[in-house]
């Protein structure tokens, strides 16, 4: 039996017959503290020998602020309904950057941990999802400092912040679903690091990020909804710039998007993971 037949089997994950286990999440859960190896190991190579360290996990957001504040909103002059517009567009790029940087990370992990992966069984998700875990806490020090940045601009902290934690939710559960898939993907198809950015690029101007929700045409409204950054965006601005609670309908839709995409996600890769280590 190989070693990766024999891992599966340990784990209660069953591989003959093409038949699968509900053992899979328990496999990675009794496995937990060689995932949060790997997370620590993905923080160490991320900010190895850079000067500047942790800062990068602000400065990030803050230089697209300053650029798209130039030109969305100095030359082109959108109009956020009378915000500060850097206010208006860090909110947005908060999520985008957790969002992007940690699918970018995430995709190439398992070719990049190619003798590792042929080499002994391990749940093999837990390569993306330690790419997502150390981009979350680049997504904590964003989130102080975007409280900082609400604070220096005049806008009230109030109780419809508490939205916050669905809306992270959301936004964790539909990275992770991009990172599990694009992974995936990208054993098969070595395309997917050249499409990848490509992809993210349209995405992002896919995204209200740089313009609110309110300018896209009615009509595809409807369509926006169904990409669960949107509920994200849209929602953790109406929570602090308007002091309301987000659109509950566009709320759903995103929470629903996120949750079948992160289930259909994980499914394909568990599926996938028995041809990993004679393809990658």
């Amino acid at each position: 039996m190989s070693a990766t037949a024999e891992g599966y089997r340990q784990s209660g994950y069953v591989v003959e017959g093409g038949r699968r286990d509900r053992g899979r999440l328990r496999a990675l859960w009794q496995r937990r503290g060689l995932l949060w190896s790997f997370t620590l190991r993905e923080l160490q190579v991320r900010y190895r020998q850079a000067a500047l360290g942790f800062a990068w996990a602000l400065l990030q957001p803050a230089a697209l602020t300053l650029i798209t504040t130039l030109v969305f909103h100095t030359f082109l002059r959108i109009d956020v309904g009378g915000f500060p517009y850097p206010v208006f567009v860090f909110t947005g790029l908060v999520a985008w950057t957790f969002f992007h940087t940690a699918v970018s990370g995430a995709v190439p992990t398992l070719v990049n941990n190619a003798g590792l992966v042929r080499k002994i069984w391990f749940p093999r998700e837990a390569l993306p999802l330690a790419t997502v875990l150390a981009v979350g806490l680049d997504l904590l020090a964003a989130l102080v400092c975007w409280l900082v940045v609400l604070l220096a601009f005049d806008v009230p902290l109030t109780l419809h912040l508490l939205w916050t934690v669905p809306l992270l939710a959301i936004l964790v559960a539909f990275t992770t679903a991009c990172a599990l898939l694009g992974a995936a993907i990208n054993v098969r198809f070595r395309d997917v690091k050249h499409a990848l950015p490509l992809v993210l690029q349209v995405f992002f101007f896919a995204t209200p990020i740089v313009y609110p929700f309110t300018l896209v045409p009615e009509a595809w409204r409807h369509v926006a909804a169904l990409n669960p950054l949107t509920a994200v965006v849209a929602g953790l601005r109406a929570a602090s710039l308007h002091g309301q609670a987000p659109d509950l309908a566009v709320t759903a839709i995103g929470a629903a998007v996120a949750a079948v995409l992160l289930v259909l996600s994980y499914a394909s890769f568990t599926r996938a993971d028995r041809r990993f280590a004679d393809i990658v």
